[in-house]
């Protein structure tokens, strides 16, 4: 934050030297930059990424938004965990890129002068952005970003959640879950033979908990230190996604004392 304002004054400097292209690819970028940043506003948990040692996510959850069941855009971005990170190829790729970015500035060729007629050829360019921008924006806002990769299958129900802070004990019968953060499950109803969902939170660090199917609230936020949920699958909103059928649940939680969890167990 101290040092921004040095950043703005080389995008002075550059909007004054660069050409009508440039000039369009300036303002398509600060578009972006001002959808971005009202994106952030609405949704903060964007910023932040968890890189502690007993966290090994690699994704954050922008990413995980922006990515698809297809695309893992993790995998090419680099990651900031702490743990051992020499190994990962994205690190290296984005150094790579850094360094050929520098190196082509400066063994970039001396500035020509745009001739008038080339100038006016090149107005019509500024629309180029804007176009590849409607897609872009489409594919953000319109398309559903979901990924189903971790799956679980107990008490006869199967469910995805990606977050490696929703993890299975076997020696609790359940799933020990850190507070602080959202969660997504999505139940497949084709691949689950329970008719019904029965859930008990047990929260002894009393964190505040609230789960939601769509708009419809199962369970308020409370900080109970027992909480049973018993709900028909077929009852709640369901979404298709590809051949798969998906009951979606947010499991919602606010950070308690320093690091504290708070456990999740399926009963038929």
């Amino acid at each position: 934050l101290f040092v921004l304002w040095i950043m703005a004054v080389f995008l002075t400097a550059y909007f004054r030297q660069a050409g009508e292209t440039g000039k369009t690819l300036f303002r398509f970028l600060a578009g972006l930059t001002c959808f971005a940043t009202v994106w952030i506003f609405y949704y903060p948990l964007f910023l932040y990424q968890p890189v502690t040692r007993e966290v090994s996510q690699r994704a954050s959850s922008l990413l995980l938004f922006l990515g698809s069941r297809a695309v893992n855009l993790s995998s090419v971005f680099p990651s900031f965990l702490k743990k051992p990170n020499g190994d990962y190829l994205a690190n290296w790729i984005w150094l790579a890129v850094l360094a050929a970015g520098i190196l082509l500035y400066y063994a970039r060729a001396p500035r020509r002068t745009i001739a008038p007629q080339t100038r006016e050829m090149a107005k019509p360019a500024r629309f180029i952005f804007p176009a590849l921008g409607l897609p872009l924006l489409f594919f953000v806002c319109f398309i559903p970003h979901i990924q189903l990769q971790t799956r679980y299958s107990v008490a006869g129900l199967s469910f995805y959640n990606n977050s490696r802070n929703f993890t299975f004990r076997k020696e609790l019968g359940g799933f020990k879950i850190r507070a602080g953060q959202d969660y997504d499950l999505f139940f497949d109803l084709n691949g689950s033979a329970a008719e019904r969902l029965h859930m008990r939170l047990s929260n002894p660090n009393r964190v505040a908990l609230r789960i939601k199917n769509g708009k419809k609230t199962l369970l308020a936020e409370n900080q109970d230190t027992e909480n049973h949920i018993l709900v028909s699958l077929r009852t709640l909103q369901k979404f298709t996604l590809g051949e798969k059928n998906l009951v979606h649940l947010g499991l919602e939680s606010k950070a308690g004392p320093g690091t504290v969890f708070f456990w999740l167990e399926f009963r038929r």
